[in-house]
């Protein structure tokens, strides 16, 4: 297996910490694909909340800035 690049490896440590990939044997992983889908939940939701608040924002500039 070649070397990881960094931003590779940072991923999958996070994954590995997340329960989402674990560690069958040193240097052999699978993926736990029930706690992966619960994962995409999650950082879809979030996406989903960062979005809605930034629409939030910007409504609220427009109007304080044409109807003050």
């Amino acid at each position: 297996m070649p070397e990881l690049r960094w931003i590779e490896a940072r991923r999958l440590r996070r994954f590995v910490a997340r329960g989402v990939i674990g560690e069958a044997a040193p240097g052999r992983f699978y993926l736990d694909e029930a706690r992966y889908e619960v994962h995409r939940g999650q950082r879809r939701r979030l996406r989903v909340v960062l979005l809605g608040g930034i629409t939030l924002v910007a409504i609220g500039v427009f109007w304080y800035t044409n109807f003050r």
